[in-house]
């Protein structure tokens, strides 16, 4: 996913995010199960991916209250543009 949020102006909101939890991740997964070690790894694996977590909710809760502060209203929809498209009443112009 490359952007979190589209609008009907051309202005798109990048997704925050870490790229260093794989590296954890697939120490974790060599790891013998029950092991130490893999326990010890998945320790290390949480901090980054709590982080991750955290940082999103953080821009979530920021990008929310920046919407609500800006606009008089906000409205949401669920279409399916892939299967409008496929409909030839509703691809037209």
């Amino acid at each position: 996913m490359s952007a979190l949020r589209v609008q009907s102006l051309p202005s798109r909101c990048p997704q925050p995010g870490g790229m260093a939890a794989w590296v954890l991740q697939r120490r974790v997964a060599r790891r013998t199960t029950g092991s130490a070690r893999r326990g010890k790894a998945v320790l290390r694996l949480q901090r980054p991916r709590e982080r991750i977590a955290n940082t999103r909710t953080d821009f979530l809760n920021n990008l929310a209250h920046r919407l609500i502060a800006r606009d008089d209203r906000i409205a949401l929809d669920d279409l399916r543009i892939t299967t409008m498209a496929r409909n030839r009443h509703l691809a037209t112009r």
